[in-house]
């Protein structure tokens, strides 16, 4: 039996959750307009006459009243929380919502991403918005795990701009007082002696943004013995993109359109992929197009001492990030902070739906996240898939915890993309962390 008649004589013996919703990520920093974009779907849902469910994390004044003018439609349901535990008793005790809306996510426990996944595999639409990072440029877990299971990634239009030069793009989250000047540095500051209402955080770009001695990307380069008195490459802010999705998706195209580009308006680009996605030293995508030539290195490590070397590159390409080690993420974080445009393409789930490698962390930290999608393999659907299938010798969906099948060539085989809804992972144990009563 040839092997697509074996998997498609094993896809009728499966049963996928048809009714299964997505979850959709508004990321930013302050001021970056994501509850307004919150907002603005759930009276799009009430519009319709769905049902649903608000929930903001902490204590938000904004949205003690707003809720409060739309219980006249009899639609809406609002809920200010403290902790992912009250979350979970509550929704406990609800049924037929059709839609979720949170606020604050990044103030919540880990245990958010277990309960978002759930009211997805319901069938509800879930709406979540957060900040990314702090201003120590440390990465918030929770918003981590989200944005790796998200179908969707929205950011906010337009991107907010920086306080102090008020130009560049600001990913960033910087303190500062209305007592100090717009010119001054705020990290320096004797925050004691600073009136604290007047204290206020804001957008930053990353030119502008002064760097504590406490900042983590500055600690954890330290901790790996680089030297981070590096003088900026150049004046121009430099910038953190990323791109990702399952594979299939035409990730390493587009950052070969990328180097294209580059070199065709002159500037210098250095282009990396790891050594275990490929033998030779240059990019290939699934449909046919190469770059060439491209460093291949064994760990992030590497990028840093040629990035560093000269003549310096202009731009950055790192693709196959899923295969780097987590140091990836500072050096990226870092080498932006000298000027460097620096472009990162990865895949963000394992096969098993789990964060693989550091992508997840660089969509966290970077200043926009793109989310490329595939065509689900499934032979009736066509819909976008944001995941990536993993098929057994016999045709079915690989257990969790099962170990993948390799050709002779050593390469592991059987991948697929998926939308969520003809998604399976059979013994997956996500799927029983939380017991939601929304059916």
């Amino acid at each position: 039996m040839r092997s697509s008649d074996m998997h498609e004589e094993a896809e009728a013996m499966l049963e996928y959750n048809e009714k299964r919703g997505k979850i959709v990520v508004i990321p930013g920093t302050v001021d970056a307009r994501k509850t307004t974009t919150l907002k603005k779907q759930v009276l799009g849902h009430l519009s319709r006459g769905q049902r649903g469910l608000v929930v903001v994390f902490g204590d938000d004044i904004a949205y003690k009243k707003w809720p409060e003018r739309q219980r006249d439609r009899g639609k809406i349901e609002s809920l200010i929380v403290t902790s992912t535990a009250e979350l979970s008793g509550y929704l406990s005790q609800r049924t037929g919502l059709q839609f979720v809306g949170i606020d604050n996510a990044h103030l919540s426990g880990p245990e958010l991403v277990s309960i978002c996944r759930r009211l997805a595999w319901n069938g509800a639409i879930v709406y979540i918005a957060g900040q990314t990072q702090d201003r120590l440029r440390r990465a918030y877990h929770t918003m981590i795990g989200l944005m790796a299971l998200a179908d969707e990634i929205w950011h906010p239009f337009p991107a907010p701009r920086c306080y102090f030069c008020g130009y560049s793009v600001a990913p960033l989250v910087q303190l500062t007082s209305r007592q100090i000047p717009l010119d001054g540095q705020p990290n320096e500051v004797d925050w004691s002696r600073v009136e604290p209402r007047s204290v206020m955080a804001v957008p930053c770009c990353r030119g502008c943004f002064t760097y504590s001695s406490e900042d983590a990307i500055v600690g954890r380069l330290q901790d790996l013995g680089l030297d981070t008195t590096q003088e900026r490459h150049t004046e121009i802010t430099g910038s953190l993109e990323l791109v990702t999705g399952p594979m299939f998706s035409g990730k390493t195209f587009t950052a070969i359109g990328m180097a294209e580009y580059i070199t065709r308006v002159r500037r210098r680009v250095a282009v990396f992929v790891h050594g275990e996605a490929t033998k030779k030293s240059k990019l290939v995508s699934h449909s046919g197009s190469e770059w060439k030539p491209a460093h291949r290195v064994a760990n992030a490590r590497e990028v840093w001492d040629q990035v560093l070397e000269s003549p310096r590159p202009e731009w950055v390409i790192i693709d196959e990030a899923q295969f780097f080690d987590p140091d990836l993420v500072p050096i990226c974080v870092y080498l932006a902070q000298l000027g460097y445009q620096v472009f990162v393409s990865g895949v963000n789930l394992y096969w098993s739906e789990e964060p693989f490698g550091p992508v997840p962390e660089l969509m966290a930290l970077a200043d926009r996240a793109y989310l490329l999608t595939a065509m689900c393999s499934r032979n009736d659907c066509k819909e976008p898939a944001t995941r990536t299938l993993r098929r057994s010798a016999s045709g079915l969906p690989a257990e969790y915890g099962s170990l993948p099948e390799k050709d002779p060539g050593g390469k592991e085989k059987g991948y697929e993309p998926r939308c969520s809804k003809h998604y399976l992972v059979p013994g997956h144990p996500a799927y029983a962390t939380v017991d939601l009563a929304l059916e």
